[in-house]
């Protein structure tokens, strides 16, 4: 199977770079979900201060599924 994406440069630079840099983002988001999981599992946390990552991950993992960024 092919897929070809066209854009009209320079005026669809933006819409360019995110479908070139697209599974980038998905590394850099995957990464940021295990450096918050690290935090939650082997660092002593306040109790308010790990509340704190549980709800970042917990909204970065909302984003994750609503626009199926990982499957």
């Amino acid at each position: 199977m092919r897929a070809v994406l066209k854009f009209d440069l320079p005026g669809e630079k933006v819409e360019f770079d995110s479908a070139v840099r697209g599974f980038e983002l998905a590394c850099q988001v995957w990464e940021y979900d295990q450096w918050l999981r690290g935090k939650l599992k082997y660092e002593e946390l306040g109790e308010g201060e790990g509340k704190a990552y549980e709800d970042a991950r917990e909204k970065l993992r909302d984003f994750i599924d609503v626009d199926n960024l990982v499957e």
